[in-house]
């Protein structure tokens, strides 16, 4: 396996490893982001226990014991379950729809007369939504065939798109008055080509809708035994200094916090669900966890899950301005109602 001696994004050599069960990860001191490599140091990796537990455990368990080989080679598989749930839609992914619309009308931003990009927007149903009410919607995908699937089944226009290979100037011939981001940064391993590309597509006076998550124990271990686990966690404060180099201007902001524990309650609910936590997850999250506790991790030792949304447009000579991020408070009847205010990122423009 690869060891970074410096920090692909900031050069920094000032780097905190932290191992997990099939990824060793990255932290950097000079800019708090975090990345990482797959190890192939792991618990159980005997190829006889493996064609044997094959038989008897279920895909999703065997995928956090074992190494799924067709995974690994073709990522694209990862997302071809996308060909199938963009038809029977589950009301957390409808949910998504309702939190954008929140967050937008908050902003002061309607999205009934923009013509929007939803950047690797699978399943679709928020594209499909979108399509109903604005000028024009295109959605994105990694997976061709997820991306055929969408089209056909959800009666949008959809492409493929990879944030590592491809540039969006090439894959779209529109401009945009609004570009969705919508938790798939983590999978761009270079933010600054992004964001030129972004800015080659956007209308002018244009809004760029980012949520993502940021660097945390928490994302670190909770995901540890995923297969095609993202490659990149981005600190808040490089994300808006990438954008801020490129001449955007910080118009909403808002931030949230949940113990990790609490988020995976919600998000998998049922007796079966919380025995497989209990017996093939917990034991992994906590024997890493106290091997990396005693480390100066540049993002803290916290098992939390951190979000942030960010919603950006061009300055245009404007100065910038004290943006105050809002506090994300979960409801549990509706996991994506986002209320209150706090933290503060300070932003300066030349005139």
């Amino acid at each position: 396996m690869e060891n970074f001696t410096n920090c692909p994004l900031c050069n920094s050599s000032d780097l905190v490893r932290i191992n997990s069960y099939k990824y060793s990860w990255f932290g950097c001191c000079g800019c708090n982001c975090a990345f990482n490599k797959k190890t192939k140091h792991f618990l159980i990796k005997n190829n006889l226990i493996s064609k044997i537990a094959r038989f008897f455990l279920p895909v999703n368990l065997f995928n956090r014991l074992f190494y799924d080989i067709e995974i690994i080679n073709d990522h694209s598989k990862r997302y071809e379950s996308y060909a199938t749930c963009c038809i029977n839609i589950d009301e957390r992914k409808k949910s998504e729809f309702d939190e954008l619309l929140d967050t937008l009308k908050r902003a002061g931003i309607s999205p009934e007369d923009k013509t929007i990009l939803d950047i690797s927007g699978g399943p679709g149903y928020v594209g499909k939504r979108l399509k109903e009410i604005c000028k024009k919607c295109i959605v994105t995908e990694y997976s061709e065939q997820a991306a055929i699937s969408m089209a056909k089944n959800l009666d949008i226009e959809v492409v493929a798109f990879d944030f590592n290979r491809d540039k969006l100037e090439n894959v779209v011939n529109d401009k945009f008055n609004l570009i969705l981001i919508r938790s798939s940064l983590v999978f761009c391993k270079n933010i600054k080509s992004l964001i030129h590309s972004l800015k080659q597509i956007l209308q002018p006076g244009g809004y760029i809708y980012l949520d993502t998550i940021e660097p945390s124990m928490g994302e670190i271990l909770f995901w540890q035994q995923d297969e095609g686990l993202f490659p990149f966690l981005y600190s808040c404060k490089t994300i808006e200094e990438y954008f801020q180099e490129f001449g955007f201007i910080l118009i909403f902001g808002q931030k949230g916090e949940e113990s990790y524990w609490k988020y995976y309650k919600r998000l998998f609910k049922g007796w079966k669900n919380t025995i497989s936590l209990i017996l093939f997850q917990y034991p992994f999250i906590i024997f890493y966890y106290l091997k990396a506790v005693r480390k100066k991790i540049p993002f803290g030792n916290e098992l939390k899950h951190k979000v942030v949304t960010q919603i950006w447009q061009m300055a245009n000579n404007r100065l910038g301005q004290e943006v105050v991020y809002r506090k994300c408070i979960i409801d549990k009847n509706h996991p994506s109602s986002l209320f209150g205010m706090v933290y503060k990122s300070k932003q300066i423009f030349p005139s």
